[in-house]
């Protein structure tokens, strides 16, 4: 039998889906080629196969809740049963294709594990519906599709095999409560809300996409295309809080996601904030950005806000320009209402870095780290044990190949992404992210296997630019 390993194909539905024509054809000609092995194969699907949390719908109060102690929840399961009924209407070709596989071959196996974009597989009527959908009623195809709902999958053919979609090393994206850990079957991440009705938790990760950069998205289809998130944070986001740099609507987003974030970590957001050389108090940063909109545009923000239900208690709205505390106040009503954005009308100019910039703002290292050396670090651990021997790991959506006795390999990610380029000084960052922009997000779809002497092998089997 061979032992093959995918991850991160984010195939979802509607306008945010990133599994455009050319990668949902190069999957199914990935699967193709495996449903015609006369040798047995069993296919790991290692987390976020599916993108519930960017298809259809994505956008509504009813999509949040939380539990009575304030732990924060997403979709219930008939929301994510609407999702997934339309990702297979978007790809129902793909799920055929999934058939194709299992049928081909008596003995090849499919088994999935949810990552954080489809914790969703934690549902039984998720499962029982997918199961529906690839084994098409062949009980024999249904028998072979496995669900694997524990952090870790140790294949019983190949002794020694580590494999886990690695989100639960990522601070941002850790399905944990008060440090315990809720990813398996005897501690499911799933919490009665405050109207009694079951949902999932929601890392910070998630909420996010969902209160921010999923509106975004709507926009700028390669938002969230940088990978990994960090990278993202520190190309776009952060940069935004410079005014010749990005969108206040990027700003605003970072100051959403901080000051989400800090609520478990810091004392404020400020503190997630740190800065090189003289760099100025982040709060003035965002009362400079928003004083240096123009006039329409000032006036226009202003009867938004108003319209929804802004306080400015008699003042004009450069008064909440001028203390910290009332821009931190206005900041978090934008950031419950983010829609109150689209009433500012900006160009998509700005750049990436800038030599004049005396040191721009960062996050400070004790925040955001980098996911794939986390990552490593994990599984150079695991690796220690005596009855592990290869471990393979997804997520962070950057391929990482063995290394001499370091026997960990990161499939990557079966998406688009941002290829960095040798000066990008004077490349404007977010028509990078517009649809526009697609050379810059060429496809990898990579692959491990796990070879007769034990070691495992990352195979890049298509590198195509987009057209």
């Amino acid at each position: 039998m061979r032992l093959v390993v995918i991850s991160d194909i984010h195939i979802g539905s509607g306008r945010l889906d990133d599994c455009d024509a050319e990668l949902e054809g190069a999957i199914i000609n990935f699967l193709e080629i495996l449903a015609k092995d006369t040798l047995p194969v069993e296919l790991v699907i290692n987390g976020d196969f599916l993108d519930f949390v960017q298809a259809e719908p994505w956008q509504g109060t009813d999509l949040e809740s939380q539990t009575s102690a304030n732990i924060p929840l997403c979709f219930t399961e008939e929301q994510s049963l609407e999702k997934l009924n339309g990702i297979v209407a978007a790809h129902y070709r793909i799920f055929d294709a999934l058939n194709v596989f299992l049928s081909s071959v008596a003995e090849h196996k499919l088994v999935i594990l949810p990552g954080n974009h489809d914790v969703d597989f934690f549902w039984s009527e998720i499962r029982k519906k997918f199961v529906e959908v690839v084994s098409k009623g062949d009980g024999g195809v249904q028998q072979r599709l496995k669900f694997h709902l524990q952090k870790a999958y140790q294949p019983q053919n190949f002794p020694g095999v580590w494999i886990e979609h690695g989100h639960q090393y990522d601070e941002c994206n850790k399905f944990e409560v008060h440090g315990e850990p809720r990813w398996s079957e005897e501690a499911k991440p799933v919490f009665i809300d405050n109207d009694g009705k079951p949902r999932l938790l929601e890392c910070v990760g998630t909420r996010f996409l969902i209160k921010f950069l999923n509106h975004l998205d709507a926009e700028y289809p390669f938002v969230d295309n940088v990978k990994p998130f960090s990278k993202f944070v520190k190309m776009f986001l952060v940069s935004s809080l410079v005014p010749e740099f990005g969108l206040l609507k990027a700003a605003v987003a970072l100051w959403a996601f901080i000051s989400y974030f800090n609520k478990t970590a810091y004392e404020s957001p400020v503190d997630i904030l740190g800065g090189h050389m003289e760099q100025p108090n982040p709060v003035s940063l965002f009362a400079k950005r928003f004083s240096a909109l123009s006039p329409q545009n000032t006036k226009d923000l202003t009867s938004r806000l108003k319209r929804d239900g802004f306080d400015f208690k008699g003042m004009p709205f450069s008064f909440y320009l001028r203390d910290d505390g009332r821009t931190e106040c206005l900041l978090d009503h934008i950031c419950r209402n983010p829609h109150i954005l689209d009433a500012i009308r900006e160009e998509d100019i700005g750049y990436l870095s800038k030599k004049s910039i005396g040191g721009y703002l960062t996050l400070s290292s004790s925040y955001l780290k980098d996911e794939t050396e986390e990552l490593k670090a994990a599984a150079k651990n695991l690796l220690a044990t005596e009855s592990i021997s290869s471990v393979i790991m997804g997520h962070t959506h950057e391929p990482v190949d063995p290394v001499d006795d370091f026997n960990y390999v990161n499939t990557g990610s079966w998406t688009r992404n941002y290829r960095d380029t040798k000066d990008q000084r004077y490349v404007r960052s977010w028509d990078l992210l517009r649809k526009s922009a697609y050379e810059k997000f060429p496809f990898e779809l990579s692959y491990a296997q796990h070879s007769r002497q034990g070691k495992l092998i990352l195979y890049n089997t298509t590198y195509l630019r987009g057209h």
